[in-house]
């Protein structure tokens, strides 16, 4: 069985859409190591909390509100129909995969610059 290797940096909304977004492109029933250097989106599934947010009213054991409830949904669908394993890296601390996922970024970041520049040339 096919098994997706994903790395997912950062939290909040941006971080909760590129997980869905990610999730998304593969097929269903995939399996995915997901790595997020967000602790909050790791714990949310791995103890449970989703579960606890809904019964309370998506409500944290705080009693403050739970951002982003329409995300969370969204990535909560994801999580039934694939298999994942969540894996929790450094964010910023010289990880080899929050390296990683720099370079990646910084490298799809320079391309869509020189594309730009080269679209903006041939008008």
């Amino acid at each position: 069985m096919k098994e997706y290797e994903m790395i997912v940096i950062g939290g909040g909304a941006a971080g909760l859409s590129a997980a869905i977004e990610a999730l998304s492109a593969i097929e269903e029933g995939t399996s995915a190591l997901l790595y997020t250097d967000s602790q909050y989106m790791k714990n949310a599934f791995t103890k449970h909390w989703i579960t606890n947010w809904k019964r309370n009213g998506w409500k944290t054991a705080n009693k403050k509100s739970v951002e982003n409830q329409d995300l969370w949904n969204e990535l909560i669908v994801q999580t039934r129909i694939h298999r994942i394993n969540w894996n929790k890296v450094k964010g910023h601390a010289d990880d080899e995969l929050n390296n990683r996922c720099d370079k990646l970024a910084t490298d799809e970041a320079a391309k869509l610059k020189k594309h730009m520049a080269e679209s903006s040339n041939a008008d």
